[in-house]
């Protein structure tokens, strides 16, 4: 049986102010997804942030640890019996990138760094350009932080 709406998934770790900048990225993710499950990986302190936003259907949340294959443990356990089609994966590390490793590979699409998902981020010098010249303009950023419903984030 088919399923009506995918189930995408998000994973964004890192700063504070990284995971602010990245707010713009996802709200592109949930105009183009908009009739889909938006699903976010992350840590305790950002749920906090993303529940406010209202964009998510669940937060999957993870107290990452020194060693990769602890926090592959956790994530397969939270996502038991969830199918995603689409990963964003918007944090782009090595660790994140390791992840890849829990999903069916035939069947989800992985927008990442990994060799050989199927929307790979090609772009040699990504590791030298700032977050912010990554991610938009400082005009897009203001453009961005003025449209939000402040109530959403200050309640």
């Amino acid at each position: 049986m088919m399923r009506s709406k995918k189930n995408i998934l998000i994973i964004k770790f890192g700063g504070l102010g990284d995971f602010f900048l990245s707010l713009y990225a996802i709200n592109s993710i949930k105009k183009f997804h908009s009739k889909d499950n938006l699903i976010l990986l992350t840590e305790i302190p950002y749920s906090q942030i993303a529940n406010k936003s209202g964009w998510f259907q669940k937060i999957i949340t993870i107290k990452r640890s020194l060693f990769h294959f602890q926090d592959k443990i956790q994530i397969k356990k939270k996502i038991n019996g969830i199918n995603f089609d689409i990963v964003y994966d918007l944090q782009t590390s090595r660790r994140s990138s390791s992840y890849y490793s829990i999903f069916d590979k035939k069947k989800i699409m992985w927008s990442g760094i990994v060799k050989g998902c199927s929307l790979f981020h090609s772009n040699p010098n990504r590791n030298k350009i700032h977050t912010i010249e990554n991610a938009l303009s400082i005009n897009d950023i203001q453009t961005f932080i003025n449209s939000l419903n402040n109530k959403t984030l200050q309640d």
